[in-house]
């Protein structure tokens, strides 16, 4: 892992030499006026060897390589999680408590939970826009682990947590609705036929499904999924148009 997040630091280094940011700010719009300047800038820039000998790539390297070495084992924590997840969807039964007072039938410690992985979401995305939007696309390549992070991650760490919990909701939702019917038919037998007792059963089963076949878990809040999915589909677009359009 730490090979890795010093060869993602190297490759970070390389988009750098071939531009990088000092490209993006060099001034006026012929390219090769501006492919000079950012080269000169380069070459005044701390981290580069021109600057002052090894010791500027060196440091360079070693904080490039731990932000990297963070940012990969974040997410690969997180993929780690997920396919936990996904192998034993099966195994598990996902219910939920419609009579729990928390708000959200029982999930709100879980809901608490993904509420700081959707903040850490957030500021993946705000740094990994700033990073591409420096870039051309002659340079992207050289950042092509952050754009896979970026493009593949961040939608599988939102999207899966609600594929599994609706998957095993739906199932749960299923095997109770048939648990009541059995037990609620079995009242029916006991009771005289078109009495009362009878009528009443019959509506207290209608009311029991309805409170099962209408309960929702809501991992994410709407207001904070609709945040979420507009900054990552705004940081996508905004990202795509400016490596572009340089």
């Amino acid at each position: 892992m730490a090979l890795v997040s010093l060869v993602i630091a190297g490759l970070l280094s390389g988009a750098y030499r071939e531009g990088g940011v000092f490209l993006w700010l060099a001034p006026g719009t012929d390219d090769g006026a501006r492919h000079e300047w950012s080269m000169r800038a380069y070459a005044s820039w701390w981290a580069s060897p021109e600057a002052g000998g090894p010791t500027g790539p060196v440091v360079y390297a070693l904080v490039a390589s731990g932000i990297a070495y963070v940012i990969i084992k974040h997410n690969l924590m997180g993929l780690c999680m997920m396919s936990f997840f996904f192998a034993i969807r099966k195994d598990v039964v996902y219910a939920f408590d419609t009579a729990n007072p928390d708000g959200c039938h029982g999930w709100k410690a879980m809901q608490d939970l993904l509420s700081g992985v959707v903040v850490s979401l957030l500021i993946s995305l705000v740094g990994f826009c700033s990073l591409f939007l420096s870039l051309s696309v002659r340079q992207v390549s050289w950042t092509a682990p952050f754009l896979l992070l970026f493009l593949l991650c961040v939608p599988l760490f939102l999207l899966l947590p609600v594929a599994l919990l609706r998957s095993g909701t739906k199932r749960y939702r299923e095997q109770e609705i048939a648990r009541l019917r059995s037990c609620f038919a079995e009242l029916r037998q006991r009771a005289v036929p078109g009495s009362l007792e009878q009528f009443e059963i019959a509506r207290a089963e209608r009311r029991e499904i309805a409170v099962i076949r209408e309960g929702r878990v809501q991992l994410f809040p709407v207001k904070e999924m609709v945040a979420t999915v507009s900054v990552y589909v705004g940081s996508v677009v905004t990202t795509i148009l400016g490596i572009f359009n340089r």
